[in-house]
């Protein structure tokens, strides 16, 4: 591939400055995983890459397929996603406007990459509107499929120094690879010179314009690189979707890529910890069960396909309901346990990470009525505390009470709240995303407290929405839900026959309804952002009567620790476009806006946010 073809496409990013924000993403609800056979179905708890933004805001389907991509070309997905980054903020729009030579989405490339179908700038410009997956296989796999000797170990830098400038990998860090104005070429016998590399790319300078070199080195690419591996803050995102810890690199080395395609691995040597603990309690309480479909590591048939069996992160327990569990309460009770992923027996399925666990028809060619299934998170595989199981003389006494649930930011943590779902809420010049409904765990609706949402906002990228956002969901729901009467009698009722406030949280959402992927409004009260809101203060709006009319409105402020059932919160994305461009909520807030706040954020909660 020529040089050029490259930096061609990266002249967007050097014009954007580096490290450039993040665009917006066009997106959609997220797509469950698991459909079909779940064995064959990615885990929703590993680890993909570095959580950027983009990344984390896109649907499993684009993080499955980034881990294939990048196991079929031999790279690291943490450093291929880095590049991607790097290129578009992992937005397969960019860029926005047409302005310059044509590029198309993740990765940038332009007619001279020669890529097949994209012979010209109108075809490299459509290509824009593909969907990440079909950009991922048809633009970014084949892109990266023309560096020679790939290799797992590469750093992102080690691919984008590649990517951006092969003919010049071989020069030290501190070699002048681009120099302003100069006909020297970048290595002896090309044709490509350092001044056509800086001219197409001064943004690898120093970054700041008045205090520029004039040339750049392989070091000043470098630093960029780190840079923008830095703006995950050191997390890093699941194919389902949740914010985990980095891993360190001496990990990240060691361990193997996430399989999600090709023939499975051989099982390894030792049954998971925790299931181990799990067979060894079954037994214990259940000892003249029988063991006839128990299983643990893959038999021939299962190692014929990807399954949790042949990582050891899998258990089938066998149906004796004269002897052994009822597998109805067993069903339950693992469930309810953060280390299970998901659970399949008697033609049904239910997955913690889709629809809060709720129980749903398996048309799998097993129908799983002799055992029942159950799989773990490969990082709970050494969690051998003991399982809550159902009482021995209890073989058919239904599902066990409840266990209790966590806070907001505990369930956050511990990875139990349910996917949120998007939709794009339009507000004025400003194209806004919004969550569907509100945070849930095991499809009950979660109280929260302000200081809980701000911590969370430091850890995610949401934020509270506003008055005038609360008006715009209300007015584009698909679902409104009024719940009346709000005042006596039917509120001291409420709170007389459920006295706790996990009892009254468990109560409201009930009476809420499902859990909603089309956009739900009206039944709770929100924490609002606010341009008079002091620090350790915080004011609600909501809770909708008939007609739309607001029963809470901002008056009395509370202390930022107060809760009650229905305070409850459905995030607003950062993320976001006015007059299609891409903007950073928290900035745009921080300026101030009359029409999404009515004036600017106080410093202090905009030092919070940030």
């Amino acid at each position: 591939m020529e040089p050029l073809t490259i930096l061609v496409g990266l002249g967007y990013v050097a014009s954007a400055g580096l490290p450039a924000g993040l665009a917006y993403v066009r997106h959609r609800a997220r797509r469950a995983l698991g459909a079909g056979t779940p064995d064959s179905a990615a885990d929703e708890s590993t680890p993909v890459a570095p959580a950027y933004r983009g990344l984390v805001s896109a649907t499993p389907a684009v993080r499955t397929t980034l881990l294939e991509v990048a196991s079929e070309l031999n790279l690291s997905p943490a450093a291929l996603a880095t590049v991607i980054e790097l290129e578009s903020g992992w937005d397969p729009g960019a860029p926005r406007l047409a302005t310059g030579t044509p590029r198309a989405g993740l990765n940038q490339v332009t007619e001279r990459a020669g890529l097949p179908g994209l012979d010209t700038p109108e075809r490299v410009w459509a290509a824009r509107t593909w969907s990440a997956e079909r950009q991922l296989r048809e633009l970014v796999r084949p892109y990266f499929a023309r560096l020679a000797g790939r290799s797992p170990s590469w750093s992102a830098f080690d691919v984008y120094k590649r990517n951006f400038l092969p003919a010049a990998v071989g020069l030290p860090l501190d070699a002048q690879i681009a120099v302003r104005d100069s006909k020297e070429p970048v290595v002896p016998g090309v044709t490509l010179t350092k001044g056509a590399v800086y001219a197409a790319n001064p943004g690898f300078d120093h970054p700041n314009a008045n205090e520029k070199k004039g040339f750049f080195t392989w070091a000043d690419v470098e630093r960029v690189v780190r840079d923008v591996e830095g703006r995950a803050k050191g997390k890093w995102v699941t194919i389902g979707g949740q914010l985990v810890d980095a891993p360190t690199p001496a990990a990240q080395n060691a361990r193997p890529a996430p399989q999600v395609s090709g023939p499975p691995p051989a099982p390894p040597a030792q049954v998971a910890p925790a299931l181990r603990a799990l067979v060894r309690q079954l037994n214990e309480r259940w000892p003249g069960r029988s063991r006839a479909s128990d299983g643990l590591l893959g038999d021939a048939a299962h190692q014929a396909r990807k399954s949790d069996h042949n990582e050891g992160n899998a258990l089938d327990v066998t149906h004796d309901p004269e002897r052994g569990p009822d597998l109805d309460a067993l069903a339950e009770r693992l469930l309810a346990d953060p280390r299970v992923t998901y659970v399949i027996w008697n033609k049904r399925i239910a997955n913690r990470q889709i629809q809060g666990g709720a129980w749903r028809p398996y048309d799998g060619t097993n129908p799983h009525t002799r055992h029942l299934h159950v799989s773990i998170r490969a990082g709970a595989r050494n969690a051998e505390r003991p399982w809550a199981l159902p009482d021995a003389g209890s073989a058919v006494a239904g599902a066990p009470a409840a266990l209790p649930l966590p806070s907001v930011v505990e369930g956050w943590k511990e990875g139990l709240v349910d996917n949120v779902y998007w939709t794009e809420l339009e507000l004025g010049p400003y194209r806004l995303r919004v969550a569907t409904d509100a945070l849930s765990v095991r499809g009950v609706r979660l109280p929260v407290t302000f200081r809980e949402v701000l911590e969370l906002c430091r850890t995610s990228h949401y934020l509270p929405p506003t008055r005038a956002i609360c008006d715009a969901r209300w007015q584009a729901a698909a679902r409104r839900v009024v719940l009346a009467p709000l005042g006596p009698p039917g509120l001291p009722a409420l709170l007389e026959r459920f006295p706790t406030l996990e009892a009254q949280a468990r109560e409201w959402s009930k009476r809420i309804g499902p859990k909603s992927a089309a956009l739900l409004d009206g039944p709770w009260k929100e924490w609002i952002l606010e341009p008079q809101l002091k620090e350790r203060q915080a004011v609600n709006y909501g809770l909708r009567r008939e007609g739309g009319a607001v029963w809470q409105r901002p008056g009395h402020a509370h202390d930022d620790a107060h809760k009650d059932w229905s305070q409850l919160w459905a995030p607003v994305h950062r993320q976001a476009t006015r007059d299609g461009e891409a903007i950073d909520l928290v900035d745009e807030l921080a300026r101030g806006s009359e029409l999404l706040l009515g004036g600017a954020l106080p410093p202090w909660l905009v030092e919070v946010l940030r």
